[in-house]
């Protein structure tokens, strides 16, 4: 994936392009140029060109701009609901510039801390006339700016790295400089709370050193107590310099030396080359220092930390716009691919009702061979299913008979033993006692062939002198002896 990102501010147009590469973000390629006042037409030719060149993919870039073209400011608001918040900072926001609400563009940034109750807002303006230059710029450009990011929300994450401080909240400071100018910039809680620009650079230093350094370390020193006074941030545990510093190794020594605010607190401090943090592709590193005298650490730390910017100058009107576009854009994707999904959906149900019906045709012919088959299979299986009823129940009454002639002994005589096809027996007989029948009923209950024996009459008479008992017993040969 492609990363462009450009810095238009002034008459030097700056681009950087780096792409994402196993995770990681890889600066490809570095190009700077000089142009004339009002020359807005050769800046976007210059960008299709650069673009052109190094093969860039993408069309959509981001735009950087510089401390020097903003306004910050530092307000309390007495709520901790972002949409009260919103409303509040889009009606008050002109009150801190000489300019009109109309005329100016805003973002800010939040920060909650849990024992208040109100939201610390760190306000950021910019002119409209400007991002409606740069929209223009990128239009003719045919690119599509996808932010325009301030220079020192990147910076101010990039020096949280370098710092490489134990403690993921720790307040860092740093101070970049560049060739006419010089920021400072303070990140707490990683997130950024103060910006200073001052207006002292490295061609200043080389004019003329001694006023130059004497200017820049007193509105640094001044800046770091706006800071203190305003009691937005905690105290400042590092101090990271970076840009332009390889001719500035004197620097070091007397922001130590000569600024209160860093002696007195005994602030650390870090003077690292930017290259050095950065990843490069193999012979870029030398174009990223610009000859010593152009640097492209804005246009970097806001690229490698792009997923984690959260503030974007682009007008509102523009934004609601793109959505708007966006959303006919993916309506009208989502109907075509309703139409395709439609027709393919026709498709297959037709093809599906030509086999289904050729598959019928077929069932039926098939079914009525079949029906012929199993009406002749039935009739076959009728006849073989009374064949073997006839032949399983052969055997059955008499084997019945001589079980149950096993069990009446001396006591009981029969008169009468039926068996029919359903395994169904009937015993008429007479005992010598009516105890002899209940006896002879539950042996036959127990003795495993039979079920549901049941007494259907029994009746108590004399003969030959001596009381004797009839019975008739019904029961059931049971179906798997």
């Amino acid at each position: 994936m492609d990363l462009v990102g450009i810095d238009l501010s002034g008459n030097i147009v700056k681009i950087v392009h780096a792409k994402v590469q196993g995770g990681r973000i890889v600066a490809e390629n570095v190009v700077h140029n000089k142009f004339a006042e009002n020359a807005d037409d050769e800046i976007s030719q210059f960008i299709v060109k650069t673009l052109k060149k190094f093969r860039v993919r993408t069309k959509k870039a981001i735009c950087v701009i510089p401390s020097k073209l903003l306004i910050t400011k530092n307000v309390d608001m007495p709520s901790r609901d972002r949409n009260e918040i919103d409303k509040i900072v889009d009606l008050q926001a002109g009150r801190f510039t000489p300019y009109s609400r109309t005329e100016i563009v805003i973002d800010y940034l939040c920060m909650d801390t849990p024992e208040q109750y109100y939201t610390n807002v760190f306000l950021i303006i910019m002119h409209r006339k400007m991002v409606e230059r740069y929209l223009k710029i990128f239009e003719k450009a045919q690119l599509d700016l996808d932010k325009v990011a301030v220079s020192s929300e990147g910076m101010g994450i990039a020096y949280h790295h370098i710092a490489d401080t134990k403690l993921a909240d720790t307040p860092v400071g740093g101070i970049h400089f560049s060739n006419d100018c010089s920021d400072l910039t303070i990140i707490d809680r990683q997130q950024l709370v103060f910006i200073r620009n001052i207006p002292i650079g490295l061609d200043h230093l080389k004019e003329n050193k001694e006023w130059a350094l004497g200017e820049f370390l007193k509105q640094l020193n001044k800046s770091m107590l706006t800071y203190q006074n305003q009691g937005v941030g905690r105290p400042i545990a590092v101090l990271v310099v970076t840009g332009l510093v390889e001719e500035l190794d004197y620097i070091e020594k007397e922001i130590r030396e000569s600024v209160p605010y860093v002696f007195a607190s005994k602030i650390p401090i870090k003077m690292v080359p930017y290259q050095t943090y950065f990843s490069f592709r193999d012979g870029t590193t030398e174009g990223a220092r610009g000859d010593g005298k152009m640097s492209f650490f804005e246009i970097l730390s806001c690229l490698f930390s792009y997923p984690r910017l959260q503030i974007d100058l682009i007008p509102k009107e523009i934004k609601l716009k793109r959505k708007f576009q966006e959303s006919g854009h993916d309506v009208i994707m989502i109907a075509i691919l309703l139409f395709v999904n439609m027709f393919l959906i026709c498709g297959f149900l037709a093809g599906k009702m030509v086999i289904k019906s050729n598959y019928l045709e077929n069932l039926t012919q098939l079914y009525k061979k079949t029906v012929e088959e199993s009406n002749s299979i039935r009739q076959m299986a009728d006849r073989t299913k009374f064949l073997r009823s006839i032949l399983e129940s052969r055997g059955k009454g008499l084997g019945a008979f001589q079980r149950v002639t096993g069990m009446i002994g001396q006591e009981i005589y029969l008169s009468e033993f039926r068996y029919g096809n359903d395994r169904k027996i009937v015993i008429v007989g007479t005992a010598d006692s009516m105890s002899r029948v209940f006896n002879f009923v539950t042996e036959l209950e127990q003795s495993g062939y039979f079920e549901s024996v049941k007494t259907n009459q029994t009746k108590s008479r004399r003969e030959a002198g001596k009381d004797v008992a009839d019975f008739e017993i019904e029961t059931v040969i049971r179906e798997n002896i």
